[in-house]
């Protein structure tokens, strides 16, 4: 081994990497190139790169390489090996890789070779210092090979066996510990919501350290260690823990990721690499860049956002807006326009926005705490499934489909954890109010909380993911409090059909476009957000989140006036919504249209239940509680507050006496009047000017 030269730092203070030819000609040729570009120009680039990879030495021949000696001065060799067949200097390289000196360390091995025979070879034809430098970066991770690994754990497990051989309890810890150093040599630990987790080098996602799951008992078979063994959940109790201590803290997302503090859009192109987005820049990076680590949706198919469309000043029209959309829009193409809209108080134009708006809130999940629920509602051939289907195959790829609502709480569960997206079928059918108290925690956010068996707690929190499009024919969910949380959407039935086989064809040929797209919407939303930090917007709606964030992005694109009346538009279709077919709401009109004495008038819960109950065997309506049960009674007055004060004038005070709440109904002359012509059949109906039309 040389001696070290006034151009490379003594091997004893050597503390990271050290470069390492085979052949001491190699390493001086090295060294001759360093003092040269010294000599010629102190300050050159090159000098600066050749800093980077000195200290060096020279091993000799692979035959004589003292792996012991060099394990003194450092465990992160560098390997220069020549580039002469595959029996020769790699052999050197795989045999560093599985040794271990006398104290029990290994080495950390990274290895490269030249283009030419060898590293002097390379220099004497022309090679420098920077191209050199540039191999070296290039430089491989040699691990020893999982059979060898294999071997090491089979011969610990026979130790126990043997004539004053250790404890089995010994071996088994010697054992965890070592699968625990082997593992962080192949890759990074983490930890989510008190899970384990281990991203290894080249794969396209990490791995939870998890009983149950299939990738982790897959990596644990390389290991040796089967389903059955016992031995392999105790490396599995004390992986997970040790991930949770030592591992670095992360979140771990599903199809993108959005970071408020840097107002920083993080989306995962499903193959290993993530798209960075910022206001200023759109960067490729590898999966885990920066700690944001992202998990692979099960069935998600891989796409490539084409960069150099979405970059520079002369865009196209379709690439320089967030929440605007053009006739040349791929988004307006294949999503958006595939419908015909049933234009009650909504109209296209207006329905097309919402749309967009809520397509690129999935991409911005870190956005706002709540999840607005989307309802696609119509005959059935008016295309509302498809509708929603088509951002699942934009988000997910082609095997993406709509499902019925699970039946278990587990199999929900799983559903809003472990997908960033869900398109939910045939919701008309289901009518229980458990059913809206689920879907009502995934509007409002949160997270669930489940037991697992690898982690340091008892309970690991899931965090809910999931946003929720739900298709009915005709809603099932009554009232205001669940109006309020979902966006409603009216289609028409088709008069023409397409196969759906070729419809999805179609749209696949061009996702790659829309994700362009999309990922170009997203920079301009972030710069608006960016423009408009600090803003604060009061709105009036339950969804004050999502309605602040597209006033904000239509403010600073200049459709604010136009996206104000499309709110305006939507609360009356809330509205609509929650009180369609809704018996006892008509029961209710119809009673105060019929008996004037009623109105301003004080009533228990006893009386309005029997007035109301003599109203419905009138007009052949019903009323959904049994009769005398006034607790029911007060759960839908409850639940439809604010439509029964804006529109019947409903009061309500605690009576002292009896210390029940009392209900009085004063609706204005306007609202009497709208409540008599109702009952005659007839209604009223406000012009209203259209909003502009889109670029």
């Amino acid at each position: 081994m040389d001696a070290p030269t006034e151009l490379a730092a003594p091997f004893a203070d050597c503390k990271g990497e050290l470069l390492c030819f085979e052949g001491e000609i190699n390493h001086l040729q090295f060294l001759s190139q360093i003092v040269e570009a010294f000599q010629a120009n102190p300050g050159a680039e090159e000098v600066s790169l050749a800093n980077r990879i000195v200290p060096s030495c020279a091993l000799g021949g692979v035959s004589s390489w003292d792996l012991e000696t060099l394990s003194g001065y450092t465990l992160k060799p560098v390997f220069c090996y020549d580039n002469d067949g595959p029996d020769k200097g790699i052999t050197g390289v795989e045999k560093a890789s599985l040794f271990t000196n006398k104290h029990g360390d290994s080495l950390t091995v990274l290895a490269f070779t030249t283009p030419t025979k060898d590293a002097d070879d390379f220099f004497m034809n022309g090679g420098n210092l920077k191209q050199f430098s540039e191999l070296w970066r290039s430089a491989r991770k040699l691990n020893v090979p999982l059979a060898v690994v294999r071997e090491r754990i089979d011969e610990m497990r026979r130790s126990v066996k043997r004539k004053n051989g250790p404890m089995k309890y010994q071996v088994e810890q010697t054992i965890a510990e070592f699968v625990w150093k082997d593992l962080n040599e192949r890759g990074r630990f983490f930890h989510s919501g008190g899970l384990g987790l281990i991203f290894l080098d080249g794969d396209k996602e990490p791995i939870e350290i998890s009983g149950d799951g299939d990738k982790f008992c897959n990596l644990m078979i390389d290991y040796g260690l089967y389903p059955a063994d016992q031995l392999k959940h105790f490396v599995g109790r004390f992986l997970g823990p040790q991930a949770t201590r030592y591992g670095t803290k992360t979140d771990l997302h599903l199809l993108s990721y959005y970071d408020k503090q840097q107002n920083t859009v993080w989306l995962s192109e499903y193959d290993g690499n993530v798209l960075r987005i910022t206001p200023q820049s759109i960067q490729r990076v590898p999966n885990g860049t920066d700690g944001v680590l992202f998990k692979l949706p099960e069935g998600a198919e891989p796409y490539k956002v084409n960069l150099a469309n979405i970059t520079g000043e002369n865009l196209p029209m379709r690439y320089r807006y967030g929440l605007l959309l053009s006739s040349g829009s791929a988004i307006h193409r294949f999503i958006t326009s595939t419908v015909q809209y049933q234009e009650n108080n909504l109209t296209t134009v207006q329905y097309e926005r919402l749309y967009l708006a809520l397509l690129m809130t999935l991409f911005m999940p870190g956005l706002f705490h709540t999840k607005p629920l989307v309802m696609f509602m119509g005959e059935s051939g008016s295309g509302k499934t498809m509708l929603g289907e088509r951002a699942g195959w934009l988000l997910r790829g082609s095997k993406f489909a709509a499902v019925d609502m699970p039946e278990k709480k587990e199999d929900f569960e799983n559903l809003i954890t472990n997908t960033p997206f869900a398109v939910i079928d045939n919701v008309g059918k289901l009518k229980s109010n458990a059913f809206q108290s689920l879907l009502a925690i995934t509007a409002t956010g949160g997270a669930v909380t489940k037991r697992e068996l690898y982690s340091t707690n008892k309970q690991v929190e899931y965090r809910i993911q999931a946003n929720l499009w739900l298709s009915a024919i005709t809603s099932p969910f009554k009232g205001d409090e669940m109006a309020n949380r979902i966006v409603p959407f009216h289609t028409c039935k088709r008069d023409t059909y397409i196969a759906a086989s070729e419809i999805k064809e179609k749209f696949m040929a061009h996702r790659d476009e829309m994700m362009t797209e999309v990922v170009a919407r997203l920079q301009h939303i972030l710069r608006a957000l960016e423009a408009t930090k600090g803003e604060r917007i009061e709105v009036k709606h339950r969804m004050a989140d999502f309605v602040a964030f597209v006033l904000r992005v239509a403010g600073h694109e200049g459709w604010r006036k136009d996206a104000d009346y499309m709110f305006e538009c939507m609360a009356s279709d809330q509205e609509d919504y929650a009180t369609e077919d809704d018996a006892v709401l008509e029961t209710i009109t119809t009673w105060l249209a019929n008996n004037e004495s009623a109105i301003g008038r004080w009533h228990t819960p006893s009386q309005l239940d029997q007035e109301w109950r003599q109203q419905a065997s009138t007009c052949g309506t019903a009323i959904p509680w049994e009769e005398g049960n006034t607790k029911a009674l007060g759960w839908y007055v409850r639940g439809n507050m604010n439509i029964l004060r804006k529109r019947l004038g409903l009061q309500v005070q605690r009576d002292k006496h009896s210390k029940a709440n009392v209900y009085s109904f004063v609706p204005d002359g306007d609202a009497i009047e709208d409540m008599r012509a109702a009952c005659r059949g007839g209604y009223i109906h406000n012009d209203r000017d259209e909003p502009l039309d889109d670029l």
